[in-house]
Parts: structure tokens; sequence; C-alpha cells
């Protein structure tokens, strides 16, 4: 792990190593959440039974000093995602995860206090997506693509959990049915962590459109924004967001914008399992790193591409992009809805 010296991030670094393969069990799919008396990551365990949550001092690796871990196992819960704090820090001081439970939309809440003292992890409950959108939805089904094979779309493990103002927001791929046959779609819910309970959630689906992979963040104003790839069985992979404002109907999602569209036919199946959605230091910009078909010579393959995006002065005058190949500083022309 490498932990800034300092507030620019372009300078020195501090650098530590810590062991995580408990019991001898494979740690995979790792996912990091900054908290206010550690850095935290959560993990699955291959041969172990699965989820584990890992805490690392943070005042200590900020100083540069040696550095204690702790670790909490949650059984079979898997995937478990460290809460992203954006805005105000929680004010007890609680770090909140998510992890993926039975059912496509139900994810289990837990709760981790001072895991350098007390060190105690709560059980908060279950989250019920569905129970709370009301649409049936389901495991990811193959993606078509415009002269190519289909994309493998995994499953419907929570991808994110964001946290602003008492609520964690997460997003997950599912199926549905939008009335005209079965598609990927994007689920996403609003979470009040103070009571474990699904405060609206929504799933965004439309008829022919394979949605995959989202990913979500939350800006200063309460407003919401889901970026994934979208596929078709007559365009390429490409990436898209959406958004909702803080005003706007429960469950519900505004329209959509393509930040980068597919180049050619995804030469195999396996897409990749994360994308990366973040809200810059000014509360305001959506920052999105997504996955492309990128037209590589003798390869075809998923590139990766970065778009900024916001809501206009955060009222309903709808939505502005633009963006730069990963390692790039080319820049391409606005995008309007």
């Amino acid at each position: 792990m490498a932990v800034s010296q300092t507030g620019d991030a372009t300078g020195m670094y501090n650098f530590y190593a810590f062991p995580v393969n408990v019991g001898g069990d494979f740690f995979d799919y790792p996912h990091i959440g900054v908290g206010v008396d550690a850095i935290y990551v959560g993990s699955n365990m291959f041969g172990g039974g699965e989820g584990r949550l890992f805490a690392f001092e943070k005042a200590a690796m900020y100083a540069g000093t040696p550095a204690a871990s702790e670790t909490q196992f949650l059984g079979a819960d898997s995937t478990p995602q460290p809460m992203k704090i954006r805005g105000a820090e929680p004010a007890d001081g609680k770090h909140f995860f998510i992890a993926s439970r039975s059912g496509v939309g139900v994810f289990e809440l837990y709760s981790w206090d001072d895991p350098f003292g007390a060190n105690t992890l709560v059980d908060e409950g279950s989250l019920d997506l569905p129970a709370s959108h009301g649409v049936a939805v389901g495991f990811g089904i193959g993606s078509p693509q415009s002269g190519g094979s289909s994309i493998n779309s995994i499953d419907p493990r929570g991808l994110d959990f964001e946290y602003r103002d008492g609520f964690g927001w997460l997003t997950n791929l599912v199926s549905c049915n939008p009335g005209a046959g079965t598609v990927n779609c994007v689920q996403w819910g609003q979470i009040d962590v103070a009571t474990a309970s699904v405060e609206q959630a929504g799933v965004f689906g439309t008829d022919g459109d394979y949605r995959i992979f989202p990913d979500l963040a939350v800006n200063s104003c309460g407003d919401m924004m889901v970026g994934y790839t979208k596929t078709t069985s007559s365009s390429f992979p490409g990436i898209w967001v959406a958004g909702r404002q803080a005003a706007d109907p429960p469950g519900t999602m505004q329209g959509e914008i393509e930040i980068k569209a597919g180049e050619v036919a995804f030469g195999s199946g396996r897409w990749g399992d994360y994308t990366g959605m973040a809200i810059d230091p000014d509360g305001l910009t959506f920052w999105y790193l997504g996955e492309y078909s990128k037209n590589i010579p003798n390869q075809p393959s998923w590139g990766t591409f970065v778009g900024s995006v916001t809501f206009d002065n955060c009222v309903n005058d709808g939505l502005f992009s633009d963006g730069f190949e990963a390692g790039d500083t080319s820049r391409w022309s606005n995008v309007s809805p």
C-alpha cells in the first residue's frame, strides 16, 4: 500500500506491505476505503469461506511509522465493499461495509468500530433492494455486441459503497425485463446507515440495451451519477453515464449520455469486472474511468477512457462532459445530451 505524504498526489509516498493470506487462503477482489481511524480493505478469501475485512493503522501510515493491522471474518458474505467517505466523516467514527448475501439484490450491512481498541464488528442488518423498488431482477445474462460473441456479465456482486451525509449508496449489475425481453440493467440503492434500511432504490433498464459493470458517486448536492458499459446487438461496447438529482422522484433516473463509443467487436468473452466513478475535491465534478471496446490492431480488446461529467451548477440544467484517453493528453469535444 502507498500513502501520500502530503496533499499532493504527485509527491512522495510512504510504502507498506501487509500479509493478507490469512490461513493460506487466496486473497482476491480487494477494495479500499479510507475511514476516520483506519484504511480499510475488503476481500474474498477463496478456500477460507469468503469475505474478510482488514484495517490498517491510518495515522501511523500517514506519519511514515510502523503500522498495525487487524482483520475480521464475515463468513459466507462475499465481496465486502468498505464505504468511500465523501464530505463530512461519520460522527461516531464507525466505518460501514456492504457484502453480497443470498439473492440478487440482498446485501448485508456491517459496521466496524475502533479496530485498534475495542475492535467491534456489528452485523447491522440486511438490505433488500428488490423489495424496495419492486422490479423483478435476476443474475446477469450474456450481453450481445455487433459482429461478435456475447460478453460474459459475471454476477450481481456489489460494485461500490459510497458515503455522503449519513447515507451509503451502492450499485450492481442485474437482469431485468423492461417490456420486450430480458436485458442487463443497473440496480442502485440509497441506504440509511443509521437504521440499516433502504431509503430508495431503483433499476435502470431499457429494451434492447445491455448495461454492465456500473459504478456510482454522489456530489455535494446529493446528486448521483452512475457509469457503465452499454452494448447492443447493433453496437459495440461503449461508455455511458446516467444520473439523478436529489429532488428527482425516488427511485428514478434521468437520461443517459455517451462518454466514449465502442470501436470494434470485443475479442474475448470476459469483460472487466469493475469500473470507477469518483467525485472531484470540488464536490461537483464526477470522474469516470470506464471500459470500451478498443480497435487495437490484430488484438481487439477493451480500452480505458477517463471522462468528467457534472450537473450544471447542481440544478436541472442538464449534463456536459469531456474526456481523455487514459495516458493521453489529447482532448475531445464537449458532448451535450
